[in-house]
């Protein structure tokens, strides 16, 4: 599903992923070892770049499981 089909229907997508998931789709193994530092160095980050300078706003959840 395309971002454009989400943004037309206005519809929310929601996307459960692993913090370990994440981070190898961004390249991101082994660094951040720390969920603080990944949250405040790249996801704080991007969500302001992404919701400011963008015509989709995006937000997260943080869901612990264990």
């Amino acid at each position: 599903m395309k971002l454009s089909q989400i943004k037309d229907t206005d519809s929310p997508y929601k996307k459960k992923i692993s913090v370990n998931d994440f981070k190898i789709n961004l390249s991101l193994d082994g660094r951040y070892s720390r969920f603080d530092d990944l949250e405040k160095r790249v996801l704080k980050i991007a969500l302001s770049n992404i919701n400011t300078h963008s015509d989709i706003k995006i937000s997260y959840k943080v869901v612990r499981e264990g």
